[in-house]
């Protein structure tokens, strides 16, 4: 990598929050604002757009998920299990009904 490649920079969840609502809510250009800022305006674009989509809850931040998608994870991961013990049980019943004959 060159020394001319900007090192990516982490933005914290307020940052890019105040951001989006300089846009959203006082009516700021994504330019300007890009531009005071110092970063892209194609991060301000879809800081803006997951403001807009999620709210309070954009940005969750690294390995974190928004509450809608951890109860998605949850419940696939329950199905997973429910779903192994079936089949454990489907086994077990063909097996014990071949004991019984």
């Amino acid at each position: 990598m060159t020394e001319s490649k900007r090192k990516q920079q982490k933005r914290t969840k307020e940052f890019k929050e105040a951001a989006a609502k300089k846009v959203v809510e006082q009516g700021e250009a994504q330019a300007a604002v890009a531009r005071n800022l110092g970063v892209t305006a194609g991060q301000i674009h879809r800081w803006v757009t997951e403001y807009k989509q999620n709210g309070a809850t954009s940005f969750p931040g690294k390995g974190k998920l928004r509450p809608e998608d951890e109860r998605i994870r949850a419940l696939e991961a329950q199905v997973k299990r429910v779903t192994m013990e079936r089949d454990i049980l489907k086994k077990a019943t063909a097996y014990f009904a071949k004991l019984s004959e």
